[in-house]
């Protein structure tokens, strides 16, 4: 992986999805390699160390807890051209969240990680293209425009 920690992408999608899931003590201690904080996101502590391999071992900890989610879930990951670990998982996980109320929308920079639909079979790509320079301006002062009005409310 390029410019971080072993399945970055995923430190953020976790924990929300760890609050009412049953996690196994040998689950939590393979997922806690991504998600140090998984003892107070759950229900019960977890005592298991952390195994040698939960590197290894995070794909199948992370498609159990994915395959098991029964609510509709939306699951946003960002910026996977930086994610090449976790583009194998997604290409084993599509088939397998393929009836499931799972929807995972992915960014990526496609001049940065040509291809990467290529390896993805089963997923749909939407070609968003860059915004003009006008476009940029008009977006960059509504989103001055709301962060000053977010800092007067508070």
């Amino acid at each position: 992986m390029d410019g971080g920690l072993t399945y970055q992408i995923w430190r953020d999608v976790l924990p929300p999805l760890l609050l009412d899931a049953h996690v196994p003590s040998e689950m939590a201690a393979i997922l806690r390699a991504v998600v140090p904080q998984i003892g107070a996101l759950t229900a019960h502590t977890h005592t298991v160390n952390e195994p040698v391999d939960a590197a290894k071992r995070f794909p199948g900890a992370l498609t159990t807890l994915l395959v098991g989610l029964q609510e509709p879930t939306l699951i946003i990951l960002e910026d996977l051209q930086w994610a090449a670990d976790s583009v194998d998982v997604l290409r084993d996980l599509t088939p397998l969240l393929a009836e499931r109320p799972v929807l995972v929308v992915a960014t990526y920079r496609s001049d940065e990680m040509a291809g990467l639909i290529d390896n993805l079979p089963g997923a749909e790509s939407i070609v968003l293209g860059r915004l003009s320079a006008p476009a940029l301006a008009d977006l960059s002062r509504a989103i001055l425009r709301a962060g000053r009005r977010l800092r007067r409310s508070a």
